[in-house]
């Protein structure tokens, strides 16, 4: 059940209980790679177990005056563009406009498009100036992926499950 759409996801049964499908908000600037994020991942059927378990939603800039009731946030931040720090910042003071929460939830800083940094060393710098914008804002984790690739996306899905799973 992965949609890009803020639509209402149902319970899914497991067992004898009913658990509840977790939401998790994906956002980032216009091109972070939001919807790529999202298509990769719906074509997951080899991780069908989790993808039913999660209900994504992707906010742009355009949706600020809407409000999401989520259970965990991934940040994506579009690693080629010199201003990318800046961007994670801002998102992350702005999520805790539009997050409708009593709770403390996740929020993932992802660096993303790294597949476009041909340079080893500039992708060392990038990943290290991820970790410390995330223990700077208060990212409860971070990643260096291309969203173009199953292998990085799952990774960020299942570390921000366990968070959600976590803080329940």
């Amino acid at each position: 059940m992965i949609s890009s759409e803020p639509l209402e996801c149902k319970p899914y049964k497991r067992g004898k209980g009913v658990q509840h499908v977790r939401h998790l908000l994906i956002c980032g600037d216009i091109g972070s790679g939001k919807q790529t994020f999202i298509n990769t991942l719906h074509g997951a059927s080899a991780k069908e177990d989790l993808c039913s378990k999660i209900c994504l939603h992707k906010y742009d800039t355009s949706d600020e005056t809407r409000t999401y009731n989520a259970d965990g946030v991934v940040v994506l931040c579009d690693v080629t563009d010199k201003k990318f720090l800046e961007h994670a910042e801002r998102w992350r003071m702005m999520i805790r406009k539009v997050v409708e929460s009593d709770r403390d939830i996740p929020i993932i800083l992802v660096g993303n498009k790294i597949d476009m940094i041909s340079d080893v060393h500039v992708g060392f710098v990038i990943g290290a100036s991820l970790h410390k914008m995330a223990s700077k804002m208060g990212y409860d984790g971070w990643h260096v992926a291309s969203c173009l690739n199953l292998q990085d996306v799952l990774p960020i899905v299942e570390d921000a499950s366990k968070r959600i799973y976590i803080r329940e």
